[in-house]
């Protein structure tokens, strides 16, 4: 019972195939299975949102026909080729570059393909799939997170260690709240979570978890009224040079030194300064302000408190964790990867907006900052409890002026 609590709620893995190469497809509930031979299976034209694998095809069928694939020269590389057209990968590399990237994209695939094979086995209860990330390094990925090492998790020995507030704001103003809670909470049903952004290939996850927190937080104060902030303002201006001491701009910042810029000087409106992915100097072209902090706390670490703020006070929850490998290629499930000691990818931050169970299972429902191409339209399901992977432990909300 156990194991069949843990799978998703299929047990078939979804994919899509680029002639054969193999990506998880959208939100599985939305998918049927079906019978097809292996040969219309391989000749699938679909890009998105794909195909199963047919109910009439075992894992090891598909294993081979995925290894045949892999070790076919010709085929894969018009696989590479149609991959890289449908996610508008660069077009000038030379020969060496373009060989570099089907290299990781071959053993980025062998992961995905395989990670599905141990979810549909019942081992993880989320299906990673084929997206920007496939075709790039370890290291290139970093460039995607920024949340800098600060997150309560030790890298060796998988301790929690205390939670820190270096700022001096006051603490656990929030707390648990013995009300009972609704047994599930989206804000996205409220109207009041804003759209998902994406931070591109820089580490300014921290920014963007904060402006969606600014704009949820101003929507809940004025009636749903949406709000774009920039985030290039809070990339260009809560600088180390500015006083915001660990903060380091493309190269990752802490949650702490962002909420207090906020709370210092507030953000002003995308349009006055549109996201460029990039430091550039701090000027006045942000003004006129649009939102401010009137104070940010850190809540405690367990999920009562974060329950509280999203149910009570209409509002959401800005968090940072470590990620590791299968988080980048997230594509459904509920999320439930953090293995011990060591490693991680790296910190990331992102805005929880809500919760739910699915059978005894209860996750966080969380906005990321890379697309609505990614994950669930730009969201992912987290397991709940435990301080998973340092989630709970590292929590932040705030009211404005």
């Amino acid at each position: 019972m156990d194991a069949i609590k843990k799978k998703l709620p299929t047990c078939i893995i979804f994919l899509t195939l680029f002639n054969g190469i193999v990506a998880t497809s959208k939100e599985y509930q939305n998918v049927t299975s079906r019978t097809m031979t292996v040969d219309e299976w391989l000749n699938s034209e679909d890009l998105f949102p794909g195909h199963v694998i047919p109910s009439n095809v075992q894992h090891m069928d598909a294993l081979k026909m995925f290894n045949k694939l892999l070790e076919d020269h010709t085929t894969f590389s018009q696989a590479y080729e149609r991959y890289r057209v449908q996610h508008n990968k660069e077009s000038d590399l030379d020969d060496t570059k373009i060989e570099n990237r089907k290299m990781f994209f071959r053993g980025n695939l062998q992961f995905i393909f395989h990670h599905n094979l141990r979810a549909d086995l019942g081992q993880y209860r989320f299906n990673v799939g084929v997206n920007d990330f496939a075709d790039m390094s370890d290291e290139e990925m970093t460039h995607f997170l920024g949340a800098n090492d600060r997150i309560p998790f030790h890298p060796e020995t998988g301790e929690h260690g205390k939670p820190e507030n270096p700022m001096g704001n006051p603490q656990h103003i929030f707390g648990s709240n013995p009300t009972q809670f609704p047994p599930n909470y989206d804000l996205r049903q409220e109207n009041l979570m804003s759209p998902v952004k994406n931070q591109r290939n820089c580490g300014s996850c921290v920014f963007f978890s904060m402006g969606g927190l600014v704009e949820t937080l101003h929507a809940s104060k004025n009636g749903g009224e949406i709000i774009n902030v920039s985030e290039q303002m809070m990339l260009d201006c809560a600088t180390k040079d500015n006083g915001y001491t660990e903060n380091g701009g493309c190269n990752g910042n802490i949650m702490e030194d962002t909420l207090q810029f906020l709370q210092d000087y507030g953000v002003g409106h995308e349009t006055h300064k549109p996201y460029k992915a990039q430091q550039q100097n701090c000027t006045g072209d942000y003004y006129p302000v649009v939102a401010k902090l009137k104070e940010w706390k850190q809540l405690e670490a367990n999920p009562d408190a974060l329950k509280s703020v999203l149910v009570n006070l209409k509002a959401p929850v800005a968090v940072a964790y470590l990620v590791y490998q299968p988080f980048m290629f997230y594509r459904s499930g509920i999320y439930d990867f953090c293995p011990t000691p060591g490693g991680y990818t790296g910190g990331h931050a992102v805005l929880i907006g809500g919760y739910g169970k699915f059978f005894d299972t209860e996750y966080w429902i969380v906005k990321n900052s890379w697309g609505v191409r990614w994950g669930e339209l730009g969201y992912f399901r987290y397991m709940m409890g435990s301080q998973f992977c340092g989630l709970e432990r590292w929590a932040f909300t705030a009211s404005l002026e």
